[in-house]
């Protein structure tokens, strides 16, 4: 079971336990990691939800590229 007991006293001011649990978790994930699942859900999109393909793309493109920025500069 997650602990939420460590976060200041104003976090999470009307979240259920359940979303500040799930706050917490995502507020423990790595830059990469975060890039990492949004490149993943990108890709899983059809094109046409952008409009087209050069714009999804694009994004990907843009994403990986920033995912790889932060990777050189370890953060």
């Amino acid at each position: 079971m997650n602990d939420v007991t460590n976060f200041p006293a104003d976090f999470g001011k009307g979240l259920t336990a359940k979303q500040a649990i799930k706050a917490k978790a995502l507020s423990e994930r790595t830059n990469d990691e975060i890039l990492a699942a949004v490149i993943a859900d990108l890709s899983a999109l059809p094109s046409r939800t952008f409009g087209n393909e050069a714009i999804h793309q694009r994004a990907l493109g843009d994403l990986r590229h920033l995912r790889q920025r932060l990777r050189k500069e370890g953060a």
